[in-house]
């Protein structure tokens, strides 16, 4: 008899199998903002789950944990667009079938024999294979084991998803495969071998998918973006559980003499009501007592924003005063969140009688910031979380704003409509708050291109390339509408996949009044000149100088903030390279980065350029020219 789950893949029912049967996971699990966001319409947090349901919500989101340049991480796995999470595994029969392939037939002593990899190809696996894998095969270790495997654990076995690279030495292919094994059986047998369940060996379900990178042309895979029906269901169940039988329900009598109890009974019983009673007493006044504590915590909370920690953002360079070719600079520090002062008279009132911002048109933008459920606070005035089941991330406005700009701000992020700008979802505020006032956009689960440069050592320059066209198009349709994105940075560009971006759409403007100076300002700003294109130009040359680097510009520097600032004026430093960026990469930074704005490419160009780069270097399939 072959094992129920011998070819199945579907892990949320089979971990919710095992959280009914009171299973215990050993599974150190990680979460991830993909995550977050899909558990805030539940008013869930990742801490307060068990550890059989972080799996399943992990799985079926496509995020399984690889050892990447040594260290564990989630990477993304996409099934074919016609299949899902819960059938990305292919029969026998079909693995029979398949150029070059060789099964092995391995007994079992709980199920009579199940199918494992005897020999096996990547291109000959290929055409049956369902998911594919975003993880760099050279960082992902060898699995040294089989690629393909059916299910041969036990029914009380907990499943652990792992990925593993396979290949062939002496040839090119590569395939990630994910593993089931639990860790308690050790490393899994070789290729070729059944594994011998005299040394506690076992064989779990191993699932063959592609490097997303290199996925074959003829098949469409997608990324899981929401929750399966069983998925929501269980969450469902598990933050809203079936309350207790009625306290009217009557109890069986299970007293074998029938009649009246004895006295002895009756005082026994009187006592324990009693007891019962004195009990109820005090839960209900520790109840009484925690839920005013957490009355007063949340009205805290709300004051606050959110109590969520957060990694601070990289301090500004505020431009001072000039004197001669001098130029003082003071850095400025982005504060926590303060608890917001009483709400100011003068600004209700302001709000209120402001034309624009009651308009019909605009506060038809207006979003109920009440159904707003915070996850994670990204930096003092970020925060990201769920606005009515839509992941989102809200920016929060100074508390001194002008009316006006915000209107005319809010007026052009609406009308943008680009794919590489991150879509405007709306504005809130609170009337009797002066700390309320946010612009609201669509938030996507990579994160910001800063935080994938920190995680990932490996990461192709086809990839990269990818990238800078989305920003350089997605710049190129700012300029043609006379908008501008003066806080152009890695922080504020925003991954889709591993090879496309957004710009972070509340980043943009149509003026740019007192710019802060930072490490991607253009020269000519810092002198005090107007904010213009060209100084977008000048910030997507200091990105190119992070996509090579994964660093801030000038991390190599080891001076004051305020001295770089003064050095790129007066004795033109720029970010550095490395020896591993292509020629036609370096040669477009460097002319992004030229003190002359009105020698720097334009956002057309560079896009134009790029296209050109990467559709050469698709279509020779070469490997681009490093300097």
């Amino acid at each position: 008899m072959v094992s129920a789950t011998a070819d199945s893949s579907d892990y949320v029912s089979r971990f919710q199998a095992l959280y009914k049967a009171n299973a215990v996971s050993s599974v150190a699990t990680m979460s991830h903002p993909k995550v977050l966001a899909q558990l805030a319409p539940f008013k869930l947090s990742w801490g307060s789950l068990p550890t059989l349901l972080q799996q399943a919500v992990l799985w079926d989101l496509g995020l399984v944990v690889a050892t990447v340049s040594g260290a564990d991480k989630l990477v993304q796995v996409y099934p074919l667009c016609s299949a899902s999470m819960d059938n990305l595994f292919f029969p026998p029969a079909t693995f029979l079938s398949l150029d070059g392939t060789s099964p092995q037939i391995c007994p079992s002593t709980a199920y009579t024999n199940y199918t494992r990899q005897y020999v096996a190809s990547g291109p000959g696996l290929t055409p049956a294979i369902r998911c594919a894998i975003d993880a760099s095969a050279s960082a992902v270790p060898d699995g040294q084991s089989a690629m393909y495997a059916q299910d041969a654990l036990s029914a009380s076995d907990v499943p652990e998803p792992r990925v593993w690279s396979h290949q062939q030495s002496g040839q090119s292919w590569v395939i990630l495969a994910i593993h089931s094994l639990p860790k308690t059986y050790g490393r899994e047998a070789t290729w070729g071998n059944c594994p011998d369940e005299a040394q506690k060996q076992r064989s779990a379900l191993t699932i063959p998918c592609v490097v997303y990178s290199s996925r074959p042309t003829t098949a469409s895979f997608c990324e899981p973006t929401t929750l399966s029906p069983a998925m929501t269901s269980w969450l469902k169940a598990y933050a809203n559980p079936t309350s207790a039988p009625s306290s009217t329900t009557a109890t069986p009598n299970l007293d074998p003499s029938p009649g009246r109890p004895s006295s002895a009974t009756t005082t026994e019983e009187s006592s324990s009501a009693v007891l019962v009673g004195a009990i109820v007493g005090i839960v209900g006044g520790l109840i009484l007592a925690i839920l005013l504590i957490l009355v007063y915590r949340r009205r805290k909370r709300q004051q606050r924003r959110s109590e969520i920690q957060f990694e601070p953002f990289e301090p500004p360079i505020t431009y001072a005063t000039t004197r001669g070719d001098t130029i003082e600079l003071v850095p400025q520090s982005y504060h926590a969140l303060e608890t917001p002062r009483s709400p100011s008279h003068t600004i209700c009132v302001a709000w209120s009688t402001h034309t624009q911002l009651n308009s019909a048109s605009v506060q038809a933008l207006r979003v109920n910031m009440a159904d707003f459920v915070a996850t994670a606070q990204l930096s003092t005035s970020v925060v990201a979380g769920a606005l009515s089941h839509q992941a989102v991330v809200v920016k929060y406005a100074e508390i001194d704003v002008n009316l006006d700009t915000f209107v005319q701000n809010i007026a052009l992020q609406s009308s943008l409509k680009h794919r590489s700008i991150a879509a405007f979802v709306g504005f809130g505020y609170d009337p009797n708050d002066k700390a309320s006032l946010c612009v609201v956009a669509e938030y996507l689960a990579f994160g910001t291109l800063e935080a994938f440069l920190s995680d990932q050592a490996e990461w192709s320059w086809e990839a990269k390339m990818s990238v800078a066209l989305d920003i350089a198009q997605g710049l190129q349709y700012l300029h043609d509408h006379s908008a501008l994105a003066p806080r152009l940075r890695s922080r504020h560009i925003l991954l889709v996949s591993h090879e496309h971006a957004k710009l972070a759409n509340f980043s943009l403007t149509t003026h740019v009044a007192t710019p802060d100076v930072t490490y991607w300002t253009a020269p000519e700003v810092v002198r005090g000149e107007a904010y213009s294109s060209a100084a977008d130009m000048y910030a997507l040359g200091c990105v190119f100088a992070e996509l090579d680097t994964h660093k801030r510009p000038y991390a190599d520097v080891p001076l004051p903030a305020a001295t770089i600032a003064t050095r790129v004026v007066a004795k033109g430093l720029r970010p550095s390279f490395t020896g591993h960026c292509p020629i036609d990469i370096r040669k477009l930074a460097d002319e992004c980065l030229l003190s002359d704005p009105d020698e720097r490419p334009t956002a057309s160009e560079v896009a134009a350029e790029l296209t050109k780069i990467l559709h050469y270097h698709r279509g020779s399939g070469g490997v681009l020219t490093q300097n």
